[in-house]
């Protein structure tokens, strides 16, 4: 699954076991309202888990689409083509915090890195990086 933060980003520990990532949220890019309320945030959430269900759901099940148009290989391969393959990520939850590049991603989701220094390889199955 995916989490988005809409109306509050929570704080990260920039040290120690939780160390990670600073967090962000779409008020802070995407809304002029400042003073919004818990409530609004809530509303705003549920509007956007719903559109995004339904539009998933309209993408999938588009009668004009053709077979294989939408298939979990050419979602991958777009995603593919994002990717900055050169970038070096550190590894949050390991004591050495390695540093590693991606290599591959394979067709459940799972990600290949390579450590920087020793070259080895490992298999991820979820989110790892700072």
């Amino acid at each position: 699954g995916i989490g988005i933060n809409v109306g509050h980003a929570p704080e990260i520990p920039k040290e120690g076991a939780d160390y990670g990532r600073s967090a962000t949220c779409i008020s802070k890019h995407c809304d002029p309202t400042e003073d919004a309320d818990e409530e609004y945030w809530i509303g705003v959430s549920k509007a956007l888990a719903r559109d995004i269900a339904y539009d998933l759901h309209s993408f999938f099940d588009s009668p004009s689409a053709g077979p294989g148009t939408h298939s979990g290989g050419a979602i991958l391969d777009q995603w593919k083509s994002y990717i900055d393959w050169d970038m070096e990520l550190v590894m949050r939850d390991t004591p050495d915090r390695e540093r590693v590049k991606l290599r591959e991603i394979l067709s459940d989701g799972r990600v290949v890195v390579q450590d920087v220094d020793s070259g080895a390889k490992r298999i991820l199955v979820s989110d790892y990086f700072l």
